[in-house]
């Protein structure tokens, strides 16, 4: 994906970390292979209804500032700056910064979400929880795991083919849950921002380190062109291209437009032209407009466009 829609690091390098521009991270592609795991940030009122960031939920910015992408947005009367780097080898860091617009006494607590995709973490998945001290508080599966109550430093995930460690910039407790999404069942780390309700001009700051490794597909691709099948022609005007789809027959509207194209002088607007295909109905290239002179020509191969 282009920096401009999902925004990777647009230098060469053997990881990246990717991110939407609402502010969700989706992975950390290394070698060209996308490592996938998915983050947000969440609101979850005291009647346990929730509100996230995701696609055209909001209405975020995103910028570039060096080596940092800065995603500012806001949910309920939260405004939120989220900055993410790459941290090194598999490595993503990101600070979430929040301030309270006003109160809000129905919040239960401000999250920054881990979704974990169930195709790649399923319930087997081994869960270790340690301390700032490195000594591991709890482990288990994903399916069976009991949080400890104490306040945790970072978490590691083992699953058949990949690894995740997500580090906390200082201890926190952890919550752990399953949800169903559109793809179907997936657990869910909560690491909080904030708990409770929440006050005007209360702020927060918080910092996580995500790494993740795991086995890369380097098996070679196959690619078969067949030059001898049917292809659609293509109908050209000002740079714009459009598959002709084939149809019965010309409809006098495109056959008129053909001909007035074809007799405007310079200086004058310009419709698209349609190209046809012998014994089908032409399909009409996106309507276009333009200053500069254009003319076509319909003969018994269709009308093209010059």
């Amino acid at each position: 994906p282009a920096c401009s829609c999902w925004a990777p690091a647009c230098k060469k390098a053997a990881a990246q970390v990717e991110l939407a521009p609402w502010g969700n991270l989706t992975g950390i592609r290394t070698d060209g292979q996308l490592l996938a795991f998915g983050t947000s940030l969440r609101v979850v009122k005291a009647d346990g209804r929730v509100t996230e960031t995701g696609k055209e939920r909001q209405r975020p910015k995103y910028t570039r500032e060096g080596n940092q992408q800065l995603v500012t947005t806001r949910l309920d009367s939260l405004d939120f700056v989220e900055t993410v780097q790459d941290a090194g080898p598999n490595q993503a860091r990101v600070q979430v910064q929040l301030t309270a617009r006003g109160n809000m006494p129905n919040s239960s607590g401000v999250y920054f979400s881990v979704l974990l995709p169930a195709a790649t973490y399923p319930d087997s998945t081994t869960v270790e929880v340690w301390d700032a001290r490195g000594a591991v508080l709890t482990k288990g599966t994903l399916g069976s795991l009991t949080l400890p109550s104490t306040p945790a430093s970072s978490i590691r995930l083992v699953a058949p083919t990949r690894q995740l460690t997500i580090s906390f910039g200082e201890p926190m407790p952890v919550l752990l849950k399953q949800e169903t999404g559109k793809d179907g069942p997936h657990y869910q780390f909560l690491l909080p921002l904030l708990t409770g309700s929440v006050q005007q001009g209360q702020t927060a700051q918080k910092t996580f380190t995500i790494q993740t490794t795991g086995s890369i597909d380097r098996a070679p691709i196959r690619l078969t062109l067949n030059p001898g099948a049917a292809r659609p022609r293509l109908c050209w005007f000002r740079g714009q291209f459009s598959p002709a789809k084939p149809q019965k027959r010309p409809t006098g509207n495109q056959l008129r437009a053909a001909k007035h194209a074809r007799g405007l002088g310079p200086g004058r607007d310009a419709l698209a032209v349609v190209a046809a295909q012998p014994g089908s109905r032409p399909h009409g290239c996106r309507l276009a407009r333009s200053v500069a002179p254009a003319r076509a020509r319909v003969d018994g191969d269709g009308a093209e466009a010059q």
